[in-house]
């Protein structure tokens, strides 16, 4: 599906049962969406599952200009805004060889205004370890 969110047209799935509570998926760097199917079966079942292409990434627009991590950020509000969520769990993919766009994305959230910090933030899949921002989400 498309939306325009942050002054670009972006590109995002949201499935699972409407009442579940929601977790945002956020992909890694050369990726894009597609990355979490394997995952969305599992996830289906108990969440309300909203993946996204990135800035310059997959279906979602690429204007010629370097893009900051704040920007992602700010495009990730913003996409969740114009959705009507108010509150996610958010996943990215966190190595130590490729550094990823999604986890390091969640990790400017704590000091982003105004929409409700994520209630708690997983990054590295192979590791599963929780990032910064989970201790400081409330």
């Amino acid at each position: 599906m498309k939306i325009t969110a942050n002054g670009i047209s972006m590109n995002y799935t949201l499935d699972g049962p409407a009442s579940a509570p929601v977790v945002t998926l956020s992909h890694s760097l050369a990726t894009t969406l597609e990355m979490w199917q394997p995952q969305l079966k599992a996830l289906t079942a108990r969440w309300r599952v909203l993946s996204y292409d990135t800035r310059g990434h997959g279906g979602t627009d690429a204007p010629k200009a370097a893009y900051t991590l704040d920007q992602l950020a700010d495009d990730a509000q913003a996409l969740l805004r114009a959705l009507g969520i108010q509150r996610t769990h958010w996943v990215g993919l966190w190595t130590r060889l490729a550094k990823s766009s999604g986890a390091l994305s969640a990790s400017v959230w704590p000091i982003m205004p105004p929409i409700e910090r994520p209630t708690q933030c997983v990054r590295g899949i192979p590791s599963a370890r929780k990032s910064a921002c989970a201790s400081s989400a409330s």
